[in-house]
């Protein structure tokens, strides 16, 4: 294992995001701003656009984590391979509604709706934050946009959605268009990424340098700043340097590390 020869004490690189290791940047501490923005203000619908890997579905995560600090109506589910039936269900379930397995949709449309209705009543609001929109059919989010549309008396309810870009027809016109903060997440710049692995070494338990200035340089070249290559491929360098001993990661080795078939996709 190369954390015995760096001396950490866990793994810096680790393929899941977690709370603790997660690295906030410019970037992302601009969109969970106007994520904050959307919630105060009362407003319907956020959409958050970035690339495959720039860590969407951790801003996801970590606002759904703020948000239920503050109100109780929150769910985060993932639109990939969802019917309609299936979405509402799991936000029936993540509200804590009791669904029955062969509740309907107009049965599971009006739970949540009378839930909205009554969080209203006491301050509460309703957030549905949906990761990989890209990845539902119109229909499905065509009811995104009819739970969307209630009556403001009915309750407030907002939803965030996390795509990835489409140069394309847009999965659902009327949703976009409905879309009162339109965020871009934008990648690491160089610094970002050199002050996440440096953090990242240093939490495991390595307050020395593991990877020299033009080592660095090249992992923000070959990751074009995204953070999960950025984990990717730091993991195999740490890995490939420690089996050859070396005492500090050179740029040689992030360049092969990154350029192994299919190891940053």
């Amino acid at each position: 294992m190369y954390q015995v020869h760096w001396g950490l004490a866990r793994e810096p690189f680790a393929a899941s995001w977690t709370q603790e290791n997660y690295f906030t940047g410019e970037a992302q501490s601009e969109v969970l701003a106007r994520l904050r923005y959307l919630t105060v203000g009362r407003r319907r619908l956020g959409w958050i656009v970035g690339e495959s890997g720039s860590g969407k579905s951790m801003i996801l995560d970590r606002f759904a984590a703020e948000q239920r600090n503050e109100f109780r109506g929150v769910a985060l589910l993932n639109a990939t391979g969802l019917s309609p039936q299936e979405l509402f269900w799991q936000l029936a379930a993540q509200l804590s509604l009791a669904p029955r397995p062969n509740d309907q949709l107009p049965r599971l449309f009006r739970c949540i709706a009378d839930f909205a209705s009554t969080a209203h009543v006491h301050g509460d609001h309703l957030l549905l934050l949906l990761d990989d929109a890209d990845q539902a059919g119109p229909d499905l989010l065509g009811h995104v946009l009819r739970l969307l549309s209630l009556s403001p008396s009915t309750g407030w309810i907002s939803a965030v959605l996390a795509s990835r870009p489409n140069d394309g027809p847009q999965p659902h016109a009327g949703l976009l268009d409905a879309a009162d903060v339109q965020i871009r997440l934008d990648q690491w710049n160089e610094v970002e990424v050199g002050n996440y692995v440096r953090q990242a070494t240093c939490d495991a338990g390595c307050e020395r340098p593991l990877f020299t200035d033009e080592a660095l340089y090249a992992l923000h070249t070959w990751s074009k700043g995204l953070p999960r290559r950025v984990n990717q491929i730091a993991a195999r360098a740490l890995t490939i340097s420690a089996e050859e001993r070396a005492e500090i990661v050179e740029p040689h080795l992030v360049e092969r590390e990154a350029d192994l078939p299919g190891g940053v996709d």
